[in-house]
């Protein structure tokens, strides 16, 4: 007799949590009957951090590939697992002593009603508005010929035009349907979170003027030495819009310093 197969299933959004729940259901159901390939379909992204893991948000640590400036243009390289032991190890121990020094935080009740109403906006307009589906495959096919591994200034402003027309479709999106796995909803809860990280990824790109890590500019095809001085941090400026600043690089320690010559 087989002994039967041992999976684990790792999902880290709630689109990879769809996808583990669907396919757990299709392993009960003997429905698998040849290998099948999952893998996760977003990238991280991430949280500048300052002192012991806390991001600008209180009560918000960071460990991981999340957590920017360890690894710098490098991060691709997958130094994910030692991240996660070494900083995930730091982060926890300041999160419970965050924990224990600030106690139980209080819930805004009017500020929970007015998320729950905004997350159900698309089943009031109904499946007769604009489909959250066209509007993210239209984002992924723009963001795929605009700002993909070679980007030049024209294209990626091109993009930003046709992401400020997709924001205003995706505030008309609507769905049909129940809330139970309806993924049309889920999609238009999507999308703007979508389109906020694609147009601050275009603007980032506009703004280094430089060929680094996983950017590469084709107008732009060297390294700088004037920006290896700074990382970019974009948030959200007074007017709501993403505003895009550049921040020095913090500098090296002796020991890193020395690494780095070594590996020369």
């Amino acid at each position: 007799m087989t002994p039967p197969t041992k999976i684990a299933i790792v999902a880290v959004t709630r689109r990879g949590v769809e996808r583990a729940r669907l396919l757990r259901r299709r392993l009960r159901l003997g429905e698998v009957h040849r290998p099948e390939r999952y893998g996760p379909a977003e990238h991280p992204w991430e949280l500048p951090f300052d002192g012991p893991l806390a991001e600008r948000v209180p009560g918000l640590f960071a460990a991981g590939e999340c957590a920017a400036g360890l690894h710098g243009a490098n991060r691709l390289g997958g130094n994910s697992l030692s991240d996660l032991l070494v900083f995930g190890k730091r982060a926890g121990e300041y999160a419970a002593k965050f924990a224990k020094q600030q106690g139980a935080g209080k819930i805004d009740h009017a500020q929970v009603d007015a998320a729950a109403k905004l997350a159900l906006e698309p089943f009031e307009r109904g499946p007769a508005a604009e489909n959250p589906f066209a509007v993210q495959h239209e984002l992924q096919e723009s963001m795929q010929k605009l700002v993909g591994i070679v980007r030049v200034e024209s294209e990626m402003q091109q993009a930003l035009d046709i992401i400020a027309k997709l924001k205003s479709r995706a505030a008309k999106a609507g769905v049909g349907g129940h809330r139970e796995y309806n993924t049309g909803w889920h999609t238009a809860l999507d999308l703007d979170n979508l389109l906020t990280i694609s147009e601050i990824v275009a603007l980032a790109g506009i703004e280094r003027q430089e060929s680094r890590g996983a950017q590469f500019r084709d107008d732009y095809p060297e390294k700088s030495a004037e920006w290896a001085k700074y990382n970019l941090r974009i948030s959200k400026g007074a007017d709501g819009k993403p505003k895009v600043e550049r921040v020095p690089v913090m500098p090296l320690t002796d020991e890193l310093k020395q690494v780095i010559e070594e590996q020369k």
